[in-house]
């Protein structure tokens, strides 16, 4: 692994083939992925299962891609950084910091948001091993 672009290590490959097992019958309709290695092998095995298309989009535009999920239908996959997925957290369920920014060894929580017809939402904070 080098540079700023590093592709997945070892336990990281493990992860995103777990992903692609927790999501399998998901019906997945849409991805997002940050435009990085890592991310898109995250995704990869997932998009690969669903026939969904793997969407970049830019973390420094959160208020752009909340205004597309709000749009999209069906189940939705974000994969992001440490740094920035709290953000998009953080918005659906209205509080600025009720989900702090991860460490950036902190890769095991999967956050599930669930949108209601009402236009409320509900998060749940997972970790791998609770699937």
């Amino acid at each position: 692994m080098t540079g700023d672009d590093p592709e997945l290590s070892v336990a990281g490959s493990a992860r995103a083939v777990k992903l692609g097992q927790i999501l399998e019958g998901e019906q997945i309709a849409h991805i997002f992925s940050t435009n990085t290695i890592r991310t898109i092998a995250t995704v990869r095995h997932v998009a690969n299962h669903s026939g969904a298309q793997i969407e970049a989009y830019d973390t420094d535009r959160h208020d752009d891609l909340v205004k597309e999920l709000k749009q999209r239908k069906g189940n939705i996959l974000v994969v992001g950084h440490s740094n920035t997925i709290h953000h998009v957290v953080n918005y659906f369920v209205g509080q600025a910091e009720k989900y702090p920014e991860l460490e950036d060894i902190e890769y095991n929580f999967i956050f599930v948001i669930t949108l209601n017809e009402d236009g409320s939402s509900s998060v749940e904070r997972k970790e791998y091993r609770d699937f």
